[in-house]
């Protein structure tokens, strides 16, 4: 197995167990509420949700400094299953998906810190 699918395979078990306390403790009218106000902005959203949840794990390669491997059976299924799983995070938690974006960016921008700057 390559680096890539090491990511891979750790962020979509992240990102499952980060979907099922979604579904354990989001609240569904409050998210309908927002959904609701977002009207014209809606088709943004999808967008950003389903560019976060394909491209999460080759980011967080990316900033890790480790080559993803396109050639990848593991990391194309991740792809797939991260677009469906935050399209589902998305009807069941707006917010949710937003604060762990905002997680993920941080982590991220340290991860690069650390491998770029210290190492």
């Amino acid at each position: 197995m390559h680096i890539s699918e090491y990511v891979s395979i750790a962020w979509m078990s992240f990102f499952i167990v980060f979907a099922v306390v979604v579904f354990m403790f989001a609240d569904r009218k409050r998210n309908k509420a927002w959904i609701e106000r977002m009207g014209a902005y809606i088709f943004a959203a999808i967008i950003c949700t389903t560019l976060f949840g394909s491209m999460a794990p080759e980011f967080l390669a990316g900033m890790l400094n480790i080559p993803w491997y396109d050639g990848s059976t593991i990391n194309k299924a991740v792809f797939i299953c991260g677009m469906i799983i935050a399209w589902s995070i998305f009807a069941w938690g707006v917010e949710w998906l937003a604060g762990l974006a905002v997680v993920s960016l941080l982590t991220g921008g340290l991860l690069w810190i650390v491998t770029h700057l210290m190492i």
